[in-house]
């Protein structure tokens, strides 16, 4: 028995993550965020080329099922389709479809999309300002995407950037810049979209500085992970969602269920 109880405490739980071929910041941003007793698996996205365009975005989808059948071999407790334009360009219900294609071979499944979607659900947040990398034309589908789901974005920041080259070059403080001038009187907290963008490294410093909530792409999509592995512990360093006041505040939740 004693054994078997050992043999349980050195097995990490498997977290599974899908990310876009060109993406070179989810993996290590979650190597960051995995406390012990987790580890972080992965599998690539094929896509035509880096330019952030919807085309590109849909191709996504053509390797889905291929990709995570590869990834499941780890025996994965959760899984998470890690591009945050990917999953909601066409709106909440192509979110939906793709978590239901996955769940087909891992169970439970996220998208990025939908972890940020659960974490403001969590934070109990309706109105943000939201930062984000991207051209107009994927910043109209994100802000649908919200307002679909019954959020309010009180002010927007983007920079417009072509292709992934050029937002993972923008270092973090130029994102703790253009994310602070997004703040508003209204605003209950920020919200710094793309897994390819260097956010995650900028997000204490800017709770600090704003007194709000800052939820990053990465992040959620860790936070939703944990959540969906059954196993939720506090990461220091990375925002309230993720610290002791914020997975509190989800455990209460789920003993009220």
């Amino acid at each position: 028995m004693e054994n078997e109880a050992m043999k349980e405490l050195e097995t990490p739980v498997r977290l599974g993550v899908l990310v876009p071929s060109v993406n070179t910041i989810v993996e290590p941003d979650m190597y960051r965020l995995a406390p012990p007793g987790f580890s972080v698996h992965f599998s690539r996205l094929p896509v035509p080329s880096d330019q952030t365009t919807v085309e590109n975005l849909l191709h996504l989808e053509d390797h889905l099922e291929e990709s995570l059948q590869s990834l499941s071999h780890a025996k994965i407790k959760a899984v998470a389709f890690a591009c945050t334009s990917g999953s909601f360009i066409k709106g909440p219900q192509w979110d939906r479809r793709l978590i239901e294609r996955m769940e087909q071979i891992v169970s439970p499944a996220t998208t990025t999309s939908d972890s940020v979607v659960s974490a403001l659900e969590h934070l109990e947040i309706t109105n943000f300002s939201l930062v984000t990398p991207y051209p107009d034309p994927i910043n109209e589908l994100m802000t649908s995407y919200f307002h679909a789901q019954g959020f309010h974005i009180v002010n927007l920041k983007s920079l417009g950037l072509p292709g992934s080259e050029e937002l993972r070059s923008v270092p973090p403080d130029a994102i703790f810049d253009l994310a602070k001038s997004a703040d508003t009187n209204v605003s209950e907290a920020i919200l710094i979209s793309c897994t390819d963008f260097r956010a995650l490294a900028i997000v204490n410093a800017l709770e600090e500085s704003i007194h709000k909530p800052v939820i990053t792409a990465n992040q959620a999509t860790f936070w939703k992970l944990m959540e969906l592995s059954g196993k939720s512990i506090p990461v220091k360093g990375y925002g309230y969602l993720l610290s002791e006041q914020g997975m509190n505040r989800l455990r209460r939740k789920q003993g009220s269920k």
